[in-house]
Parts: structure tokens; sequence; C-alpha cells
């Protein structure tokens, strides 16, 4: 079941440096994500390969974000804790 935004949650969590470092960390994982989709795309374009309809070629920048961020989740856990 999905439950709602608990916005209280998130008021106390930016209240803190923390929160905002964990914010920026969080953003920087789909930044980085966002690059490394465009930059596959142009190659790929660059080759002559081109996105059919249906393709899982729009999967990728989904997947990157959601890679990257648990491994900076788990990077988060080991040495900030």
């Amino acid at each position: 079941m999905i439950t709602p935004i608990d916005f209280g949650r998130l008021e106390i969590a930016l209240g803190s440096l923390r929160g905002w470092l964990e914010l920026a960390v969080t953003l920087l994982c789909i930044g980085l994500a966002f690059a490394l989709d465009r930059r596959f795309d142009r190659k790929r374009r660059e080759r002559g390969r081109h996105e059919r309809p249906g393709s899982v070629v729009r999967l990728g920048f989904p997947l990157l974000a959601l890679t990257i961020t648990f491994i900076a989740a788990a990077a988060w856990r080991r040495y900030v804790g």
C-alpha cells in the first residue's frame, strides 16, 4: 500500500545539516545518472542506432539513478553512520 508523504518528518529532516547533506547527495546521484544517460544516448546516436518504440533504452536513466542512489546510500550508512 502506498502511504502519503509525511511532511512533518521531511521538515524535521531538513532542519538539520545531515538532512540537507542527504538531500544534496540524492540530487547529485540523480544529476550524475542524467549526465551518464545523456552521454550514452549521444554515443548511441553517433553510432547510428536509433531508438525503437517500446525499446528498453528508455529505462536507462531510472535504472542508473536507482543504482547510483543505492550505492550512495550504502556508502553513507557505512562511512557516515
